[in-house]
């Protein structure tokens, strides 16, 4: 059922296409004809490589929202210990309103920092699950890398193998043995 409604979306071809290409990667028996799976196997990795391009580059941006995050909070955490340096030296000076502007501006990049510090995690965790995510889809095209020279052997066998059964018939070679027998 499901079939017949790809190939009434799809068209004959398109929807013979996509259901040979799910049945192989969902690891079922492609339809007969090993050259049209064999072509089908092809586009499959074809679209999987296109996949692993999108993906390096969304991992790679991932990682300069990584960076320019942590490079934010290492700013304000230097930030803070600046303030609170100045308020040491306006203190030792007796400025003491120098003193107090200073410990207002810590006290206000304190009240920030663990939320930076939050955001910095939760950026360094996405960039990770992306990262191993990049490298799972990697590890599957390979995969199916070797399982589609698998398949161009298996095609190259089953095509000797039907040239050999082509001859076979033609010479009739089990009728000639029977006449002897």
């Amino acid at each position: 059922m499901n079939k017949k409604i790809t190939y009434w979306l799809l068209g004959e071809t398109a929807g013979r296409t996509s259901v040979a290409a799910w049945k192989w990667l969902w690891g079922l028996p492609v339809e007969s004809g090993g050259k049209i799976a064999q072509n089908v196997a092809q586009e499959s990795i074809v679209s999987m490589q296109e996949s692993i391009i999108q993906l390096k580059d969304a991992v790679a941006k991932i990682a300069a929202a990584y960076g320019l995050a942590k490079q934010q909070y290492h700013l304000k955490a230097d930030e803070l210990s600046q303030a609170e340096q100045q308020a040491k030296v306006a203190h030792k000076q007796g400025n003491q309103e120098a003193a107090r502007l200073a410990i207002t501006k810590a006290i206000a990049i304190e009240k920030i920092l663990p939320q930076l510090s939050d955001r910095v995690a939760q950026a360094e965790a996405m960039m990770q699950k992306a990262r191993n995510k990049l490298k799972r889809e990697t590890e599957k095209l390979e995969a199916y890398k070797l399982e589609m020279k698998n398949l161009e052997t298996l095609a190259k066998i089953n095509g000797a193998m039907a040239e050999i059964s082509d001859i076979s018939t033609d010479l009739d070679l089990d009728s000639a043995r029977s006449h002897f027998n």
